[in-house]
């Protein structure tokens, strides 16, 4: 009898480190990282004039130019501290989505929606046409407030609770620009505050919902516990941030210190 022969069966393919951790990514973080690639290399390298791209109000309301009202959000000077840009989006942004929004990707992407058409609103008064630092500000507002307490490092090991981020960030942008106020990063801090007291302190304090995620939205996006193309995953997260809510002298988060977060652009 001629020896038994298992059914041939392809080995599996080679592991992709890279292309495995973007999946990991969670999925609206996944999307405003790639649009805070893609926008600023399109712009950059001439594919799409950056004058296109700018919130500039006469040819939205001439031209009906509303894709400005988007990629405004989106922009960076394609440099070092673009990097050190998207590294502080993606921290905090996957954080957040894995954990406080985890199985709710309808919920996060609501938070961005709303905060980003306030800052559209005031960016009209305050002649911002870059709104970049305003989303990340806004991204780190939400994140300090749900991680009240625990620890942060911000440059050369300074330490301080999490709840003063926006603040120093704020400071900081303002100390590196010479004096001038960061707008747009003012701006995203009260669009997180106004989302987080709608969302969470005045229904405890009325009983009242006045903000929710639309029905609409959570049908594209149903809440889920399970892993869905990188979004959720177990309840503490894989991420490279450590919450420390500890003692002082435990391991706390990094804050990327020393370099900047895009700031906002002011008109004349």
């Amino acid at each position: 009898m001629p020896p038994y022969n298992a059914p041939n069966q392809r080995p599996p393919p080679p592991r992709n480190e890279i292309v495995e951790w973007v999946n990991d990514i969670p999925l609206v973080t996944r999307a405003i990282l790639a649009a805070s690639i893609v926008i600023p290399i399109a712009g950059t390298f001439g594919v799409v004039s950056m004058s296109n791209l700018l919130l500039i109000w006469k040819p939205v309301f001439e031209k009906f130019q509303l894709w400005r009202l988007v990629t405004c959000f989106f922009l960076y000077p394609v440099k070092l501290e673009w990097a050190f840009s998207l590294a502080y989006l993606y921290q905090f942004s996957a954080k957040l989505e894995r954990d406080y929004f985890l199985g709710r990707t309808a919920d996060y992407l609501y938070f961005i929606m709303v905060t980003c058409a306030v800052q559209v609103i005031a960016a009209y008064f305050a002649s911002n046409y870059v709104l970049s630092s305003g989303l990340s500000m806004a991204i780190t507002y939400l994140w300090s407030q749900k991680n009240r307490g625990s620890q942060v490092s911000f440059m050369f090991g300074v330490r301080f609770q999490a709840q003063y981020l926006p603040l120093v960030r704020v400071l900081y942008e303002f100390l590196m620009d010479m004096g001038r106020i960061p707008m747009a990063s003012i701006i995203g801090w009260g669009a997180g505050y106004l989302y987080n007291f709608f969302v969470e302190e005045y229904p405890r304090a009325a009983g009242v919902r006045l903000l929710d995620t639309p029905n609409w939205l959570r049908t594209l996006f149903p809440h889920t516990t399970r892993n869905q193309g990188g979004f959720a995953n177990n309840t503490g997260g894989a991420s490279n941030v450590r919450v420390n809510t500890g003692p002082a002298d435990q391991p706390s988060n990094s804050i990327f210190g020393g370099h900047q977060w895009g700031r906002g652009q002011r008109l004349g």
